[in-house]
């Protein structure tokens, strides 16, 4: 099964994707474009699986857990999140000099958050983008379209990524996460006063275990006792 098919919802995108994927026309850089939360970069490291693995297998997992050696990663960097032209520069360098594996399709560059490019490091993509290695794709995740300098965006072939609805949602999680579906064993009937008939045995037990150990000092006490006044008679004779 492809792993596109793993993303949730969004059938319509993932109908288009592994359409332009089996014939072999897809472009060469996407922007997936999705709010915060909606699974843009576990899309695209989906949509990077199939390329790279189309039989799927170990390496097709491992790009998904982003462990993958035909997979280059780009993200912001610091509290304003801007990438670098440094990191792309250092991208373009892996990706024409490092050699390519036998078992992958191509290599994949991930941009996470191409809106947080700025001037320079744009151009820098730009370069690489307008004079792609062969079998290299391009994969960047935005919030908004909008906000990726046009530059960039007009040279990817741009998808959205849609809220998936709350059934869908937990009709996932309980598909990931099988323990989910376990429900609560029911209470038997009468359990509960059993329980309660249990609990006031165990503390009639418990008092008369006491009072009993209360009669047994007392007796000892009295015995000493005894013994004291019959020493002290003794004595006195």
């Amino acid at each position: 099964m492809p792993m596109l098919e793993r993303i949730a919802g969004n059938r319509e995108l993932k109908q288009d994707l592994k359409t332009a994927l089996g014939s072999g026309r897809i472009a060469h850089s996407i922007l997936l474009v999705g709010e915060p939360g909606c699974g843009a970069g576990f899309a695209a490291r989906c949509l990077a699986a199939d390329y790279l693995y189309p039989n799927g297998g170990p390496h097709a997992e491992a790009v998904l857990r982003g462990q993958d050696t035909e997979s280059i990663v780009v993200r912001g960097e610091g509290a304003s999140g801007q990438i670098k032209v440094e990191a792309i520069r250092d991208a373009r360098q892996n990706i024409q000099k490092s050699a390519l594996s036998s078992d992958a399709e191509g290599r994949v560059l991930f941009i996470y958050g191409a809106q947080n490019l700025n001037g320079a490091s744009a151009n820098a993509m730009l370069k690489i983008m307008e004079e792609p290695p062969e079998g290299v794709m391009f994969l960047l995740t935005a919030s908004s379209a909008a906000a990726v300098l046009p530059t960039i965006r007009s040279r990817c072939a741009a998808y959205t990524m849609a809220p998936v609805p709350t059934e869908e949602c937990a009709a996932a999680l309980r598909t990931a996460q099988p323990e989910l579906n376990r429900k609560k064993e029911k209470v038997k009937p009468g359990y509960k006063k059993k329980k309660a008939a249990l609990v006031k045995q165990i503390q009639r037990k418990e008092r008369r275990a006491m009072i009993q150990s209360e009669i047994q000092a007392q007796r000892k006490e009295r015995y000493k006792a005894l013994q004291r006044q019959k020493r002290e008679e003794g004595s006195d004779e």
